[in-house]
């Protein structure tokens, strides 16, 4: 039995026609040019791109300088860039402790002091406390809850108490309450506060985060935070 095959013959104008109605699709995209040859149509990207149709950036994200903290890796992306933390650290840019918590942009960790004789928490002064929280490393110190977003990210944190020590403490020269940054406690103090004769400051969860003065002789918490070097 006869077999006939029916061959279609392409003209050069049959082709031109063809990769034109490609091109002119537009798929080229960042400034990129839809060139048409006989093997197809293809992007030319301009400076800074790549990929089939010049959707990719071909510049490394990755600042000359590791922003990366504490052994970080990173990791360039498209228009932006990560970091790859070590086992014992997490944050945008590994500057949290894995045994702290992020809490939005603050690194914290709630410390509760107590007895290495009872096993029961106790009360100690704000230097103490201080000192505790840099047990943990070099950046790290008591919180400074100065605005509304630190205090939204504190409450996050799950307390052991309903008291909750913050870093501030009163200066004899100034007569006003300073942050451990030197900045002036102005921020979200109860009513009738700030009352003198008492050297700690604390808020209650159960008193709407609001602070008051305290005379530091009440178990409560620390807020202990990372701070970037």
């Amino acid at each position: 039995m006869l077999t006939y095959v029916r061959i279609l013959f392409q003209t050069a104008a049959d082709w031109n026609v063809y990769t034109k109605d490609e091109c002119q699709t537009q798929p080229c995209l960042n400034g990129g040019s839809c060139v048409s040859s006989a093997d197809g149509n293809y992007c030319s990207c301009t400076s800074g791109f790549e990929g089939k149709s010049c959707e990719l950036s071909a510049i490394n994200d990755c600042p000359a300088i590791n922003p990366c903290l504490n052994g970080g890796t990173c990791v360039d992306g498209q228009g932006s860039y990560t970091c790859n933390c070590t086992a014992t650290f997490q944050g945008p840019i590994c500057e949290c402790f894995s045994n702290f918590s992020m809490k939005g942009s603050h690194c914290l960790r709630i410390l509760t002091p107590y007895s290495t004789t009872t096993g029961q928490p106790v009360t100690v002064d704000i230097s103490t406390a201080e000192n505790a929280c840099a047990g943990y490393g070099a950046n790290v110190g008591l919180a400074n809850i100065k605005d509304a977003v630190a205090l939204a990210e504190a409450k996050l944190l799950e307390l052991r108490s309903d008291l909750v020590y913050v870093s501030a403490q009163y200066s004899q020269s100034a007569k006003v309450w300073r942050w451990q940054d030197n900045s002036i406690v102005d921020f979200n103090w109860g009513t009738g506060e700030p009352t003198t004769g008492r050297n700690c400051v604390a808020y209650k969860p159960s008193q709407n985060y609001t602070f008051f003065t305290e005379s530091c002789n009440t178990v409560g918490d620390f807020v202990c935070q990372v701070y970037l070097p």
